[in-house]
Order: structure tokens, then sequence, then C-alpha cells
């Protein structure tokens, strides 16, 4: 017998006198990995996100169901149905005569609640805003929903759940106050026992986003320190929905955004720097601005976002020197071609808007253009 053969007899003899389970069912389960005591990471094949699993003493909390990695540009939403039904079996199997009590989530995009209706058809009571539920209603079927026993909101500044082996506070706060956030209303999670805060997506930190040699701090890692310093939370670890590169043990130390929020540059003043630009220098200069732009490591997408805040503005010349700016300085973007594509057609220059349409559509062809109309393609 050679050693490969030696090998499989050796596997299928266990799997057989049932030492290890089939292939078929480990894949049945999610991940899971234990973070600390109570605590529990759970890992998707299907989405590069993680669930939190807090375990009190007759029963679990689940925070986020990321089944799949798809925010808010999510339009036709859907309950991934067999993704929550492989978290309930995941549970059960981990935490037997332990039930799933309740399930919280920070908004409605799929990255963060991908599945509702098999933990409502298990009795479990989701706790969300009345906002995020106007998106989850559109999935959830409505015969398992009842407001105010399976379905709560959290409508003050905060509200708690738990018991004496363990708790999870949720701090509850709206984008009309904190204007990056990515929905109306958003949740975060604080772990006291641990002193962890669950904070979603809202720290999007990226070592290598650098603007003349400053890390660059975004709209939400601003917006998620100032409620941290208004909550009076300092936090010994953040939680994020994605799974960690750099971190073992899945979490990202306070002290790298305070680090940060210090040493960094905010993106909105980079914005501002660009936006302040007289028009005789920004229209007459666009290559050397696009020059020094490049060799400052500026982000594509703060032109667009200037673009497009021109051309809401009515000033069209403006967004189309913005655009270009956008296109010379990643050239390889899809969208920005588009974006160009699109200003051109607001000034009525349909065919080089059609040129550029086409070209964006070269670069990405599975993606979707900003302007859908067959005439802009």
């Amino acid at each position: 017998m050679t050693q490969q053969s030696s090998a499989f007899y050796w596997l299928f003899l266990l799997v057989c006198i049932g030492v290890l389970p089939p292939a078929s069912a480990q894949n049945d389960l999610n991940v899971l990995h234990k973070a600390a005591e109570g605590l529990y990471f759970m890992y998707y094949d299907s989405s590069n996100s993680k669930s939190v699993v807090v375990e009190m003493d007759d029963y679990l909390t689940l925070i986020e169901v990321p089944v799949c990695d798809q925010g808010g540009s999510a339009t036709n939403l859907k309950d991934h149905s067999a993704g929550g039904e492989k978290v309930l079996r995941t549970l059960a199997q981990h935490f037997p005569g332990k039930p799933l009590r309740y399930l919280l989530h920070s908004h409605w995009h799929p990255h963060s609640l991908s599945s509702v209706n098999p933990f409502l058809k298990n009795g479990v009571v989701l706790y969300t805003t009345r906002s995020n539920y106007v998106r989850i209603r559109e999935f959830a079927d409505s015969t398992l929903v009842v407001e105010g026993r399976n379905v709560i909101f959290v409508e003050a500044d905060s509200a708690v759940i738990g018991d004496v082996a363990n708790k999870v506070v949720m701090h509850r706060f709206r984008q009309q106050d904190f204007s990056y956030t990515p929905s109306p209303e958003y949740l975060y999670f604080h772990l006291p026992r641990y002193d962890f805060l669950h904070c979603g997506c809202m720290f999007t930190r990226t070592p290598g986003s650098r603007f003349e040699e400053k890390e660059v701090i975004t709209g939400r890692a601003e917006d998620l320190h100032r409620l941290i310093d208004q909550r009076d939370l300092a936090p010994r670890a953040l939680i994020r929905l994605s799974k960690e590169k750099n971190h073992p043990e899945d979490m990202q130390p306070f002290s790298e955004l305070d680090q940060l929020m210090r040493n960094g540059i905010r993106a909105s003043t980079i914005l501002k720097r660009y936006a302040d630009i007289p028009d005789g220098i920004l229209l007459n200069n666009t290559d050397s601005i696009a020059d020094a732009a490049i060799a400052s490591r500026a982000s594509a997408q703060w032109f667009n976002t200037l673009a497009y805040n021109c051309l809401n503005a009515g000033k069209t010349a403006r967004a189309l020197a913005y655009a270009r700016i956008q296109t010379m300085t990643n050239p390889s973007d899809a969208n920005a071609w588009d974006t160009l594509g699109e200003i051109y057609w607001s000034m009525g220059q349909f065919d080089i808007a059609r040129h550029y349409g086409r070209h964006s559509r070269i670069i990405a062809p599975e993606s979707k253009t900003i302007q859908e109309t067959d005439e802009f393609l």
C-alpha cells in the first residue's frame, strides 16, 4: 500500500467509526472561534465578515449575520435563508441546550444582516431601529413578525440586554448627527465584561491610504471616535465586521484609532483643500493639479466626490475639471470614466458621453454605469 493510499484508508476508517465527522457534516456548519470566555466569532465561507456570539447564563445573543458581502448598493433585497439556517445549526451544535434568544445588527445592509426569516421562525427576537426595519421588512416574512414581541425597536440613545454572566449595551446614533453613517440609524454594541466595542463597518482604517506621508482619517473613523468620546466608552479593543488581516485576535486595539486621530490627516480636510481651489486655477491647471495629487497619493475617489458635489450644485465646469483629474489619477477605474461621461452628458455633449460610457464598460463589463440609460451606453 502506498503512503497516499494508507493515509486515505485511515481517514476513511476514522470517519466510519465516528471519530471524525464526514466532510459533508463539517461543511454544514460555520467555523466558530473562541475570542474570550463567553465570547465567540463565527466565520462564513460566503463572506469576508464575521458574527459575534455572546454567551449568557441561559441563552445566546448573536451580533450580525453577514452571510454575504453586500453593502448599501443592494437593491433587490432577499433573505439568505440557507445561510441563516446554517448559523442556527452551528449554534445548536456548539451550545446544546442553550437557545439563541436575541439577534442584533448594526444596520440593514446585507453585510450586516443577510438573513432574518429563519431566526424569526425559531422565536429569536430581532433588535433593530425603525428606519432599518423599513428595509428589513422588504425581505422579512410578514407572517412571522409581531412588532414589540419578536421585533423590538431601539428608540432611546441606548438599550441593554443580558444577565449576571454577560450583557450587551446597544448605542443608537443617527445620520443627522454623524454624517458618515451608512444608514439613517446605526447601532454600536458595547460588551462591558470585556470592554470591547463592536463598531461594525465604521472603522475603515487602511494603513496604506496616505496623503503627503500622513495616514488618512476617514469620515467614519471621525464619527466613531466622536461617539466614543461623547458616550465616555474608551474601549480596550474594537470588533469590526471584517476579518482582521493584521491582528491574530481579530480585533483592533482602540489605541490604534486614538493614535490615528492624533497623527493622521482627515479626509474632510483634504477635500476642503481641493474644493477651495479658485476657478481660474482649477479650470486652467488640471494637468498640474493631477500631477501634484498623484505625488501626494491623493485618492481618486475624493475627486469623484467633488465632481458630483459640483454637478449637483450646477457648477458643471468645475465638475468636469474634477472628473478629469479623477481619470488622470486612476485611469484603470471604470467609475472614473463613467463619471466623466455622465458630466459630459449633463452638458449636452452626448457623443463624447457615450464614448466614455462605453469605455467604462470595457474596463469593467460586469459593472453598472451610474448613468444607466440605453442612449448613454
